[in-house]
């Protein structure tokens, strides 16, 4: 296992468990709120760490462009927790138990 892959499976384990999703929801291709949401969580939280988005791209199979629309929102949401509240009161746990 990689260093990517470990660090992958941590965040998005802490984040499943967060949103009371079953194990491996995330890597799924559908687009519900809550896996939107905390696919979000986990790519910005990587990203955050110094993981390219063209990096993130090939482990997860999908064009990088995905996640510097993930980035611009981040900041979006962080900068105005109106917009969405739901992502910062998410968010903010996750990256807690992560960082701990």
């Amino acid at each position: 296992m990689t260093e990517l892959e470990f660090e992958v499976n941590l965040i998005t384990t802490i984040t499943e468990k967060q949103l009371g999703l079953e194990v491996g929801s995330l890597n799924t291709k559908t687009k519900t709120e809550h896996l939107v949401i905390g696919r979000m969580i986990v790519c910005n939280i990587l990203m955050e760490g110094g993981i390219s988005p063209a990096k993130l791209g090939e482990h997860f199979c999908q064009h990088r462009t995905a996640y510097y629309h993930y980035a611009k929102n981040h900041k979006n949401y962080i900068q105005n927790p109106n917009i969405y509240p739901e992502y910062n009161k998410l968010y903010a746990p996750v990256f807690d138990e992560y960082e701990s």
